[in-house]
């Protein structure tokens, strides 16, 4: 919930991002969505806030850059359906 806040991202484009979209240097992370399987994937970049850059950060350390920032506390992928009673 705190990456929605701190980025405005959809749930489902945090659920898809992975420590590779983390661009510490920039401060910002890309964001990957798609409304159906067929459409094409739309990226967009995010401006993360100082906190927001030190939220990301933390999700990200000790992960290899395809890893997903967001898993679930048995290190599964954090997917809809989680989410989705979550939120």
């Amino acid at each position: 919930m705190r990456g929605l806040e701190l980025t405005g991202a959809r749930p489902g484009e945090l659920a898809v991002a992975t420590v590779a979209d983390l661009d510490t240097k920039h401060g910002t992370l890309r964001l990957k969505h798609r409304k159906c399987r067929k459409a094409k994937i739309k990226i967009r970049s995010v401006v993360l806030s100082r906190d927001g850059l030190a939220f990301f950060k933390k999700q990200a350390k000790n992960k290899l850059p395809a890893v997903r920032l967001f898993l679930d506390p048995d290190g599964r992928p954090w997917v809809r359906k989680k989410w989705a009673e979550e939120i």
